[in-house]
């Protein structure tokens, strides 16, 4: 799960870097951009560059290997909502930065309702501070909102920098798993700041689960502990 954040102000800038990615790879500005129907390396590559390149946004990611959770997480709405409070987090974290409020727009999932996302907001600030991480002074109180990418277009982008994320660690039937893609939209990617390390991805930007105490997960993905 991934999301692209802006400043309110940028979201024409948002939206011009769309109509240039569409322009870029010869589609109409009235077309969706999907990631599955980009089939060109080249393409998909030039994509996910032009993402990273763009000093206006920033984007948050959270990977969840299920397979590696004790006990293993079946349950699809269950998995998202478990995904969606890491990436929560770091929206907020990235609201207190910048003493910004943030407000968030979920790309629809078929049958998944408004109304889970509401019981789930609200079971979440009933786990007060010790149980999350999130700063609700920094979210808007009435929380998410769904939508699809036809009507909120600027999801396309999420869905862009979800997919070129994913394909770093997943192989599919074009091939191996592929780390070109995160790789170039890395610079955009939110790097927190600690005394220890400046420039620490793995809890911010590009956050692992489970990570941490886990070696045999991080021998799986040695590249993402050089990620700078």
């Amino acid at each position: 799960m991934a999301a692209v954040v802006c400043r309110d102000t940028n979201l024409d800038a948002l939206g011009r870097l769309l109509s240039r990615m569409k322009a870029e790879l010869g589609r109409r500005d009235s077309d969706r951009l999907n990631w599955k129907k980009i089939r060109h390396y080249g393409q998909r590559l030039t994509v996910a560059q032009m993402l990273g390149q763009s000093s206006f946004i920033q984007i948050a990611s959270v990977v969840v290997c299920k397979r590696h959770l004790h006990p293993p997480m079946k349950d699809t709405d269950s998995a998202y909502l478990f995904t969606l409070r890491f990436l929560l987090e770091r929206l907020t974290w990235l609201g207190k930065r910048e003493d910004e409020g943030v407000k968030y727009t979920l790309s629809h999932v078929k049958h998944f309702e408004t109304r889970k996302l509401r019981e789930y907001e609200f079971k979440l600030r009933e786990m007060g501070r010790g149980g999350t991480e999130i700063k609700w002074d920094f979210l808007e109180a009435w929380g998410g909102r769904i939508a699809n990418d036809r009507r909120v277009t600027h999801l396309q982008l999420a869905d862009l920098a979800t997919s070129a994320i994913a394909r770093a660690f997943e192989p599919n039937r074009s091939g191996p798993a592929d780390q070109s893609f995160l790789l170039a939209l890395a610079p955009a990617l939110y790097r927190g700041w600690n005394p220890a390390n400046s420039n620490v991805l793995t809890s911010y930007g590009l956050k692992m689960h489970p990570w941490a105490k886990r070696p045999d997960v991080q021998r799986l993905y040695p590249w993402v502990s050089a990620l700078r």
